[in-house]
């Protein structure tokens, strides 16, 4: 459901073997209906209330949104998840100038140190009331000049 509305809106890659797909979003996206949005929120159930309680920064104006990325869990800890992030980057870049910013949110600290290889820095970390930490994250390279193309 969500993936066909990054399809509709934004990219969204699939490996061949359909074991990682990421989607990103421009910074223009329209919103989802009100609709589509009490699909989604039933479908996350208690987890996406604690996290929507959670007062995250808004991400900068003008940046996409690296907005789900997904690897199988037999294919995890293989750099699979980092290609689908640079070749989702490159996309972006090829069709923003170089380098544009994206932004993303994580509650894992594993990925935290995947996105951080890749150029990403952390930008906030929010506590949440279950006890999870969410992680605003921005590629910019006029934060620390990285660039991920390449």
């Amino acid at each position: 459901m969500y993936l066909g509305y990054a399809f509709d809106h934004g990219v969204v890659l699939v490996t061949t073997d359909r074991l990682g797909v990421i989607a990103l979003l421009p910074p223009d996206v329209p919103e989802p209906d009100d609709r589509f949005q009490a699909e989604v929120a039933g479908l996350h159930g208690d987890r996406l209330a604690a996290v929507a309680r959670a007062q995250t920064p808004a991400p900068p104006a003008g940046a996409w949104n690296l907005a789900t990325l997904g690897v199988h869990p037999g294919r995890q800890g293989r750099g699979l998840g980092s290609s689908l992030v640079r070749a989702g980057l490159a996309v972006v870049d090829g069709r923003t100038p170089p380098g544009a910013r994206v932004a993303l949110e994580t509650s894992d600290d594993r990925n935290v140190m995947i996105y951080e290889r890749i150029g990403f820095v952390v930008t906030a970390t929010t506590p949440v009331d279950t006890g999870l930490v969410v992680h605003s994250m921005l590629r910019d390279p006029g934060i620390d000049g990285s660039s991920t193309t390449g």
